[in-house]
């Protein structure tokens, strides 16, 4: 009997020392509670491990799956960037680069009845671009471009009404007039007016 409590000794201790090391381990945030955008991203609801990421790994990651091809796995990681840390360093960083792949993915799943890339992810990344519209900041050139460059016109034209429908709450959003050069429909070129300009 003492023998046999004795062998049962380590594992207990063992066992005790895991649990007391586990019950020191912050508890992870509710991965359900809702998003730090209006939009958020059609799915995208950071599971534990994710809400563990910094945003730089978030983007480390996005980057990574990027140069793979996994196109949608990299817009998740950026997707979360937004929703987890919208105002960071990293969310300024990584919307050029998730523009890129929501464009790509948008071009893939176009056609598929009921996509969210048609649906919902254009809204997302719509109240992600707003973010680059501030009063005391000049013309976001390089987000625009990122977005609307080599997408069809009515992309564009519903990032406008987007505009419009939230001028209220942002209202630099609607400062600007956004003509565009197109080609056949495709998005060449952006140049912002502000709408007080006497020429227009």
């Amino acid at each position: 009997m003492i023998r046999t409590a004795a062998r049962c000794l380590p594992i207990l201790l063992v066992s005790l020392v895991g649990c007391a090391a586990l019950s020191r381990m912050a508890p992870c945030p509710d991965a359900g509670s809702p998003p730090a955008v209006a939009v958020p991203a059609e799915g995208v609801k950071p599971t534990c491990a994710e809400t563990r990421l910094s945003a730089q790994e978030l983007l480390d990651h996005a980057v990574s799956e990027v140069q793979r091809g996994d196109f949608e796995r990299g817009y998740r990681s950026l997707a979360l960037i937004h929703i987890q840390y919208p105002e960071s360093e990293q969310d300024t960083e990584a919307f050029p680069l998730a523009a890129r792949v929501f464009r790509k993915n948008y071009l893939h799943h176009r056609s598929e009845p009921g996509s969210v890339w048609i649906s919902n992810e254009p809204r997302f990344m719509f109240a992600w671009l707003a973010r680059f519209f501030r009063a005391d900041q000049p013309f976001p050139q390089r987000e625009v471009n990122a977005m609307f460059l080599g997408l069809h016109y009515g992309m564009l034209r519903d990032f406008l009404a987007y505009a419009k429908e939230n001028e209220s709450d942002r209202p630099e959003l609607s400062r600007w007039k956004l003509p565009a050069e197109e080609d056949n429909g495709i998005v060449e070129s952006i140049t912002a007016v502000l709408r007080d300009d006497p020429s227009l």
